[in-house]
């Protein structure tokens, strides 16, 4: 296990031990309890390619690493946000009892299934998900990229795609874009995505005439939205 001295700023980042999610790190002559404001530079034995990462100093306890989003909200690290190429700074807060990353890797995609909802028509169905993800952006923005084919039991005017994290606060200004593509026999409609009231679900309307979606039993669809507000994960 690699030895640090906290207390001396020359020293290079403390190079991590512990089985991933679960890093440790011996800190030379270190802290007899965490303290709020303890800080020091952690390099990565290993990539952190799970959920929940955590830190254990000095054998103290294991912290959960979370990083700051946007005012006082914190969500834990997602994976690849700790790589073995960086070297992040982190403090303990005491208020949260947990350590903050304050430069993580942002930009890997987190893959999930969508789960399809209706409004004013349906059902609509998930055939194949090729690809839908979430990405953090940078410690506030958040992409939502889907594509997938459907199917869609009757006409519709829009469609709700329930996202694995929810707003913080009534902000639904978001809008992305996308279209569908080989819905009868149409080459494609342009879509619109945006924050549903519920503040979970990426709603998709279209402009077509009339606004509605007519059915058929297989169409491709591609979606894309950026979240530029206070989101918690689910």
């Amino acid at each position: 296990m690699a030895i640090f001295d906290w207390q001396d700023i020359r020293k290079a980042a403390v190079t991590t031990a512990g089985t991933v999610p679960n890093y440790t790190v011996t800190l030379y002559d270190g802290p007899s309890s965490y303290y709020d404001g303890l800080t020091f530079v952690i390099k990565p034995h290993s990539n952190q390619n799970e959920t929940t990462p955590t830190l254990n100093v000095n054998g103290l306890g294991a912290k959960n690493l979370v990083f700051n989003t946007v005012s006082q909200y914190y969500a834990t690290l997602r994976p690849y946000m700790l790589g073995i190429a960086g070297a992040y700074r982190v403090t303990f807060d005491s208020s949260i009892d947990a350590f903050i990353v304050h430069n993580p890797t942002f930009g890997q995609e987190t893959n999930f299934t969508p789960t399809w909802g209706v409004s004013g028509g349906g059902p609509v169905t998930l055939l194949t998900n090729a690809d839908t993800n979430y990405r953090w952006l940078n410690n506030k923005t958040v992409m939502v990229r889907t594509y997938c084919t459907l199917s869609l039991g009757s006409a519709t005017s829009a469609f709700n795609c329930a996202l694995p994290f929810k707003a913080d606060g009534d902000d639904r200004s978001v809008v992305g874009s996308g279209y569908i593509s080989s819905i009868s026999g149409q080459t494609e409609y342009l879509v619109l995505a945006y924050l549903y009231s519920d503040l979970q679900n990426m709603r998709i309307i279209t402009n077509a005439v009339g606004g509605t979606f007519a059915a058929d039993a297989s169409f491709n669809l591609l979606a894309n939205i950026i979240y530029n507000v206070d989101v918690t994960l689910l």
